[in-house]
Formats: C-alpha cells, sequence, structure tokens
C-alpha cells in the first residue's frame, strides 16, 4: 500500500503492509506513520484473485483515527 499526505512543510509519502481493509478503513503496518488527524489517499494493490490476470487496485481517501506504537 501507497499512502500520502501533506503537512504542515512539504507532500509526504509512504508504503506500508495491511492486515486489513474494508470499506470503512484499513490498518497499515509502516514505519513512517502520518500524524493522528491528518487526511491521506490510499493506493492498495491486492494480488490477482480467481484466475485473474491483473493486479486489483483499489484508490481512495481516509482519515487517520489511531497510530500505535511499534
Amino acid at each position: 500500500m501507497i499512502f500520502s499526505w501533506q503537512d504542515a512543510k512539504e507532500a509526504r509519502q509512504a508504503v506500508g503492509l495491511t492486515r486489513d481493509i474494508s470499506l470503512t478503513g484499513a490498518f497499515v503496518f509502516t514505519a513512517s506513520p502520518p500524524p493522528l488527524e491528518v487526511n491521506v489517499h490510499l493506493k492498495a494493490f491486492l494480488p490477482p484473485v480467481l484466475g485473474a490476470i491483473q493486479t486489483l487496485r483499489i484508490y481512495g481517501q481516509g482519515l487517520v483515527i489511531r497510530v500505535e506504537p511499534v
């Protein structure tokens, strides 16, 4: 998963792995978490399913509501 956000100085981008994703949110493991209450844009790439050839791409946006320490 690739996600991006805007901080006070510049646009930021980071990469992470998700343990789950749904219509109401996603839990992302990353070394570079965005701050709480910031809007993020997400790009998730899921492996092909049911014999499909292409990777499934999901695009969305959301609000960071929780950041857990490592």
